[in-house]
């Protein structure tokens, strides 16, 4: 994506987060990037186009935080596996990175965009941790724990009575991993965690 698009789409984020995909037009997010009129289509000629592009920065953008990661998964327990994935999780729920999650949400709920690819990725690489941890029936204990951790930060911000609990969210992910038996751990790509 090229600077200019990246500009524009994440202005455009800013706008889905804040006002919803209603709110997303070609005017505002020209207001938001801090562009003249018009320079929001000149790039993405129609709303979709705009939309596509949300969506694909979007990607490149969950692409950039797994590769910042500031440390590999850790695998040494259950207990550590989980503790990691909850803290990671909870920074989704705060600046900057709520607005992003906050525009992921608005997305989802569009009857009109699937965001499946996306996540099955993150639950294919939840599976393979919990393959290398030595989880039973890693693939269902992965998708639990993702929709687990997709309820729990849509609560957080969504709801105002909610906060993020560290360790209350590690309790419940540990016993959605439930006992593992350590195997030999195959290589896991350390740049991949299920955090979003």
């Amino acid at each position: 994506m090229s600077d200019r698009r990246r500009l524009i789409a994440d202005a455009g984020l800013g706008v889905l987060a804040e006002r919803g995909l209603r709110g997303v037009t070609h005017r505002a997010v020209d207001s938001a990037a801090g562009l003249s009129t018009g320079s929001t289509s000149n790039v993405f000629r129609t709303k979709q186009a705009l939309v596509d592009g949300l969506v694909a920065r979007l990607v490149e953008l969950d692409l950039a935080a797994l590769e910042a990661a500031d440390a590999p998964p850790d695998l040494s327990s259950p207990a550590a596996l989980a503790a990691q994935l909850a803290q990671r999780s909870a920074a989704l729920t705060r600046p900057p990175m709520d607005t992003i999650t906050r525009a992921r949400q608005q997305l989802a709920l569009d009857p009109a965009i699937d965001l499946s690819a996306q996540h099955e990725e993150f639950v294919a690489m939840a599976t393979q941790l919990l393959q290398a941890l030595g989880a039973s029936d890693p693939a269902s204990r992965a998708r639990s724990i993702t929709d687990y951790l997709d309820g729990l930060i849509f609560h957080v911000l969504a709801l105002r009575s909610r906060t993020f609990d560290v360790a209350e969210a590690t309790r419940a992910i540990e016993a959605l991993i439930g006992p593992c038996t350590p195997t030999d751990q195959p290589n896991v790509d350390n740049h991949h965690s299920p955090d979003r």
